[in-house]
C-alpha cells in the first residue's frame, strides 16, 4: 500500500510537471504567435507603404515622360524656327550683296566727277555702318550771291547828261560734300541811268545784256594787256576756283594796279589769264557760300548748272521842285540745276531793286548806300501787309521754287497765268499755288529760261 501511495504521488508529480511544462510551452507558443502576428502586421504596413511609393514613382515617371515629350516637341519647333531663320538670313545676305553691288555702282557714277575718285575706300566706309548719314554727306550745296554798287556818278550839264551806273555782280555756286567749289559762275549787269540838266530821264537803255551775254561786244580785248575778253578772263577765274574752298579763294593775294583795279589776283597761275579786279566777284562768292543749302537729291555727273539774269527799268519819273525824279533798275536772277532728264533739281530766284534819284537841276541825290536783295531784306521787304494771302516775298518765291522742282523748264514756261492788274500781269493760274504765290512771275520765268539756255 505504501508502494502504491508512493507511485500515485510520483504519478501526480509527473502529471503536475507535465501540466506545468505544457502550460509553459503553450504560453511560449502564444507569445510566439502574437509576435508572428505583429511581424505580419508590420510586413503588411511596409508592403502598403512600398506599394504607395511605387505608385508615386509611377506617377512621377509618367509626368517626367510627359515633360520629355513636350521638350522633344519644343526642340523640334525650335529646330524648325532655326531652319527658317537660316533661310531668311541667307535671303537677307543675298539682298545685302545685291544692295552693296548697286551701292558700289552708284558710288562709282557719283565719284566719276568728284575728287572722291582718289579715295574710294575711305568714301565708301561710312556707308557700310551709317548709310543714312552717308547719303546726307553726299549732298551738294547750291548758293546764290549778289553784290550791287553804284558807280560812274556824274551831274548833268547843258552839253552832257548826268549819270549813275548800277553794277550788280552775281555768283552762282555749287559746293561739294567737302565744301570745295564744284562749279561757279559769275556774271555782271551794268545799267546806266542818265538824266538831263532839267531832271528828266534820258536815253534809258532798251536792251539790257549782262557781260557774259555781250561776249565779244563787251569790248575789253582791245584794252586788255593780255588780249583777253571779259568772258575769257572770268571763265579762267572760275576754272581756277574749282576744287578750292571758298576760304582759300577769299584768302587769295591781290594787288592794286590803279584806282579802277584795286584787287587784281596776285597769283602766278592767273598772270596770263586774269587781270580784271576781282573784289566784287569774291564778295558775291562769299554771299553765295553763306546762302548755300543742300539739294533735294544726290548729285550726279550729268547735272547741269545755269545762271540767268533779266533786267528792266521801272518806276520812271521826272524830277520836280518838290520831288526828286527817279528810275528804278530791277535785276531778276535765277540759279538753276538740271538733272540728266532736263528736270529742275534746284532753283533759286532773287531780285535786286536799285532806285536812282536825281534833282530838277540834274544832280544825283539820295543814292542808296546799303543795297540788299529781296531775299536779303526778308521781312523788311514789307509785302506781308499788302499780300492778299498774308505771305512775305521770300515765302512766296520759296513756294514757287518748291513747285518748280521735278518739272522741266518747258513745263514751267507753259504755266497758265492771268493778269490781276497793271502791276501783276503774269500771276500763276495754278491750283497748287493759289494759297502760296500771288506775285507776278514773268521776270522769274524769263530768268529761268535764260538759266536753262546757259546750263552746262
Amino acid at each position: 500500500m505504501k508502494k502504491g501511495l508512493t507511485l500515485t504521488v510520483v504519478l501526480l508529480i509527473i502529471a503536475a510537471v507535465v501540466a506545468v511544462v505544457g502550460f509553459v510551452q503553450k504560453a511560449d507558443v502564444e507569445k510566439k504567435l502574437t509576435a508572428a502576428q505583429e511581424l505580419q502586421k508590420t510586413a503588411e504596413a511596409a508592403k502598403t507603404a512600398a506599394e504607395a511609393q511605387v505608385g508615386e514613382l509611377e506617377t512621377a515617371k509618367a509626368a517626367a515622360e510627359a515633360q520629355v515629350g513636350e521638350l522633344e516637341t519644343a526642340k523640334a519647333a525650335l529646330e524648325a524656327q532655326v531652319g527658317e531663320l537660316e533661310t531668311a538670313k541667307a535671303a537677307l545676305e543675298a539682298q545685302v550683296g545685291e544692295l552693296e553691288a548697286a551701292k558700289a555702282e552708284l558710288e562709282a557714277k557719283v565719284n566719276e566727277a568728284t575728287p572722291a575718285e582718289a579715295e574710294p575706300e575711305e568714301a565708301a566706309a561710312p556707308a557700310e555702318t551709317e548709310p543714312e548719314e552717308a547719303v546726307a554727306v553726299a549732298q551738294d550745296k547750291y548758293g546764290l550771291g549778289m553784290v550791287t554798287s553804284i558807280g560812274s556818278v556824274a551831274d548833268a550839264t547843258a552839253e552832257k547828261a548826268g549819270a549813275a551806273q548800277v553794277n550788280t555782280t552775281v555768283c552762282s555756286l555749287v559746293l561739294d560734300a567737302e565744301g570745295k567749289i564744284k562749279s561757279v559762275t559769275w556774271d555782271v549787269q551794268q545799267t546806266k541811268i542818265q538824266f538831263s540838266a532839267e531832271g528828266k530821264p534820258v536815253d534809258l537803255p532798251e536792251q539790257l545784256l549782262t557781260k557774259l551775254e555781250k561776249g565779244e561786244a563787251y569790248g575789253m580785248r582791245k584794252a586788255s594787256a593780255i588780249g583777253k575778253e571779259w568772258f575769257e578772263q572770268i571763265a579762267a577765274f572760275a576754272e581756277y576756283a574749282v576744287g578750292k574752298t571758298v576760304e582759300e579763294m577769299l584768302a587769295m593775294p591781290v594787288y592794286e594796279r590803279d584806282a579802277s583795279h584795286t584787287k587784281v589776283p596776285d597769283v602766278e597761275e592767273l598772270k596770263a589769264s586774269v587781270t580784271v579786279t576781282v573784289g566784287d566777284y569774291l564778295a558775291a562768292l562769299e554771299k553765295a557760300a553763306s546762302n548755300a543749302k543742300a539739294g533735294l537729291e544726290a548729285p550726279a555727273a550729268e547735272d547741269k548748272y545755269g545762271l540767268g539774269m533779266v533786267t528792266s527799268i521801272g518806276s520812271v519819273a521826272d524830277a520836280t521842285a518838290e520831288k526828286a525824279g527817279a528810275a528804278q533798275v530791277n535785276t531778276t536772277v535765277c540759279s538753276l540745276v538740271l538733272d540728266a532728264e532736263g528736270k529742275i533739281k534746284s532753283v533759286t530766284w532773287d531780285v535786286q531793286q536799285t532806285k536812282i534819284q536825281f534833282s530838277a537841276e540834274g544832280k544825283p541825290v539820295d543814292l542808296p548806300e546799303q543795297l540788299l536783295t529781296k531775299l536779303e531784306k526778308g521781312e523788311a521787304y514789307g509785302m506781308r501787309k499788302a499780300s492778299a494771302i498774308g505771305k512775305e516775298w521770300f515765302e512766296q518765291i520759296a513756294a514757287f521754287a518748291e513747285y518748280a522742282v521735278g518739272k522741266t523748264v518747258e513745263e514751267m514756261l507753259a504755266m497758265p497765268v492771268y493778269e490781276r492788274d497793271a502791276s501783276h500781269t503774269k500771276v500763276p493760274d495754278v491750283e497748287d499755288l493759289k494759297a502760296s504765290v500771288t506775285v507776278t512771275v514773268g521776270d522769274y520765268l524769263a530768268a529761268l529760261e535764260k538759266a536753262a539756255n546757259s546750263a552746262k
